[in-house]
């Protein structure tokens, strides 16, 4: 019997920021806030939380990570504040990376096992402190999501922690959060997230809900991140990504990936490439590869993004893909991982860890050694 699971309590809303501080004081009384440096400082969102924590005579503290992705060094600082600080409830403020080292750091902090033990396959045994996440930008889903990816740069390792302890409390989807997040960030964590949807709707562990809520999230992102790439203050397409985005982690918390992202981040950790830019390097040419494995639901995916029917399911599927090009190309995701400085000099290191990755065993298409190349290759 394949479950559905997610407990967390979402609110979906405008301005839903503001209720932060009394849904705070429903879980704890010292707060961690962890962030990214653009949101809070670059943007002017700093005044606003400590405004807002401060009227209601909250503690808390702040904590910046230090680059753009989840560092395992970031996960070791927060729950050294957590211990120190006697922190009772972590909120993270941000895009997937920060949500992942807030999600990380509340969810492990009782272990007693170090950090790096579960970046090696050891499930968390022992329940957190609460976690309230705010995304600010429209992507990983990472908001409602039992698992944190974090990445060990000097082990050139990009691994997901997971366990059922580690569910946020309360995710607040603000849609207003988005409208600062640069045209880049849009294009590729709305990437992201599009290929999560789709790879949520393909996956061998699909079920009729799980089905659902990818189908709609593939509508909403698909015909909605041009509008948001475009104009950033567009808040209806913004609110559409955003829930898109949300409603896609919902999906692939329960259903799992695919090959897209079995083999996204190696291929990050390793060549340094934004998350969101190798899933839209590798969509197109894994949908392609995958297609005669999961045609109907290619072609339905299609139908998605063009409205339009074709008495061929395969023109009918491959014309959504083309779709998915032309969408990557207005936003100037159509890239090569040559762009980026790989070659085929790690593709055994490639092979090994795709193959490895628990996305992979959920692809409707079984990879072998052959298929990743083929796709590392085409890619390139």
């Amino acid at each position: 019997m394949k479950e559905f699971i997610n407990p967390v309590k979402i609110i979906d809303e405008i301005d839903s920021f503001y209720r932060l501080p009394g849904i705070t004081l429903n879980v704890g009384a010292k707060v961690l806030i962890v962030h990214g440096k653009n949101f809070l400082y670059h943007y002017g969102h700093k005044e606003k939380v400590e405004t807002i924590f401060n009227e209601q005579n909250i503690p808390y503290l702040f904590y910046a990570i230090k680059g753009f992705e989840a560092d395992i060094n970031d996960v070791m600082s927060c729950i050294e504040i957590i211990k120190k600080e006697s922190i009772d409830v972590v909120v993270g403020i941000g895009g997937g990376s920060v949500i992942d080292v807030a999600k990380a750091s509340s969810g492990i902090c009782n272990e007693r096992e170090p950090l790096k033990c579960f970046h090696e396959d050891i499930t968390p045994i022992s329940k957190g402190i609460p976690l309230i996440t705010v995304p600010t930008t429209a992507g990983s889903g990472a908001e409602v999501t039992p698992n944190a990816v974090i990445s060990d740069f000097d082990k050139n390792i990009k691994k997901s922690i997971r366990s059922d302890y580690m569910y946020p409390k309360y995710a607040l989807l603000d849609a207003r959060l988005t409208e600062t997040a640069p045209q880049n960030v849009t294009a590729a964590s709305g990437a992201d997230a599009l290929a999560q949807a789709i790879e949520a709707f393909v996956s061998i562990g699909s079920t009729e809900k799980t089905d659902e809520l990818s189908k709609k999230a593939i509508q909403l992102i698909g015909k909605s991140l041009i509008d948001a790439y475009k104009r950033p203050m567009d808040l209806a397409a913004r609110k559409n990504v955003l829930t898109g985005s949300n409603l896609a982690a919902l999906a692939f918390s329960n259903s799992r990936l695919g090959a897209v992202h079995g083999m996204a981040h190696c291929i990050g950790v390793r060549y340094r490439i934004s998350h969101g830019m190798v899933c839209a390097i590798l969509l197109p040419v894994v949908m392609e590869h995958n297609l005669d494995s999961a045609l109907e639901k290619y072609a339905e995916i299609s139908y998605v993004l063009t409205n339009k029917t074709y008495s061929n399911k395969k023109e009918q599927a491959i014309s959504g893909i083309n779709y998915i090009r032309k969408l990557f190309r207005h936003m100037e995701l159509d890239k090569k991982l040559s762009n980026f400085g790989a070659t085929t000099e790690h593709i055994d290191e490639i092979i090994e860890k795709s193959l490895k990755s628990s996305s992979m065993k959920h692809n409707p298409r079984m990879f072998d050694k052959k298929d990743v190349i083929y796709v590392f290759e085409r890619c390139l």
